[in-house]
């Protein structure tokens, strides 16, 4: 396991930029729309009937489309799945059928699916991959012994690196997104949320200097590939924020209004720097909607 950087001495504070960038809609029900991952022209996200469980728990079916066309579901009728990343023409999600969760890849042209061989020989719950040339991120979670961890395969190599494992009392931890040579997620040890960012070439872990102090915890972190972080803040849901992260600075770039969150954001490099992200009021019964904002420098 990958040892955790010393915590960030000095509390940076996040200021809300003077060009706030606008919110555009992407996807608007029926129903519940979240989870959005993007590129090249595609976007795939979770869609579900009602609204859907706090994660890892889910009931949803990953719908994609390419541009401003018609939608379609990437896994089979009888199954759920979750997202995903997107690489090229192949569409990586997570594939849950009969209480058995794996990572699938959907070729985007074709629609075939096909299981990836990738903790095969293990009934741990696979969720929430990401992919970025030969790697993948994904969550995995060992129900029995109580420990989360975040693990990064390469599909080429076999080489799989256990970047994170959170257990004991109120543990969790989730992954955000790979890109490039870097990779972050959130580790939550005693319930307690940060975000972390990990450079795959140098093996350097840097964690996010911790806004607001205790009282507030980090979740949704999306990287882009010159290493930028892209995560929510929040104090339960009466102050929400998307802030980025770089190079040692932070900055507010959008400020939910009040009891509303979001609970994934993704980020995209080209042709603008874009981040897709879930917006959902704070009751368990609101449904989530999908917007985008473009990263204004």
């Amino acid at each position: 396991m990958v040892a955790r950087a010393a915590a960030v001495v000095t509390v940076l504070t996040a200021t809300a930029t003077a060009f706030a960038p606008t919110p555009i809609p992407v996807v608007h029900g029926p129903g519940d729309n979240s989870g959005p991952v993007a590129a090249d022209g595609w976007l795939a996200w979770m869609h579900s009937a009602t609204p859907n469980p706090l994660p890892p728990a889910g009931h949803t079916d990953v719908l994609v489309r390419r541009g401003n066309g018609a939608a379609w579901q990437a896994n089979p009728r009888g199954t759920y799945a979750e997202t995903g990343g997107i690489e090229g023409r192949t569409l990586i999600v997570q594939l849950i059928r009969g209480g058995i969760s794996k990572l699938a890849a959907v070729d985007l042209r074709t629609k075939a699916l096909t299981v990836l061989p990738v903790d095969t020989t293990s009934r741990r719950w696979l969720w929430r991959p990401s992919v970025s040339g030969p790697w993948i991120l994904y969550g995995r979670i060992d129900y029995a012994l109580g420990v989360y961890a975040i693990a990064l395969t390469n599909r080429v190599t076999g080489e799989t690196r256990i970047l994170d494992s959170v257990g004991g009392h109120a543990a969790y931890a989730a992954p955000g997104q790979v890109n490039g040579r870097y990779a972050v997620w959130i580790a939550c040890p005693d319930n307690h949320c940060r975000t972390f960012r990990y450079d795959l070439v140098a093996r350097r872990l840097i964690p996010m200097p911790p806004l607001g102090g205790y009282a507030y915890w980090q979740f949704g972190p999306s990287v882009t590939r010159d290493g930028t972080v892209y995560f929510g803040n929040a104090r339960g849901c009466a102050d929400v924020r998307l802030v980025r992260w770089r190079k040692g600075s932070v900055k507010t770039l959008l400020r939910f209004p009040p009891h509303t969150a979001f609970v994934y954001s993704f980020a995209v490099d080209r042709p603008h720097r874009t981040i897709y992200y879930d917006q959902v009021g704070c009751s368990r019964s609101d449904l989530s909607s999908i917007y985008r904002i473009v990263d204004p420098s």
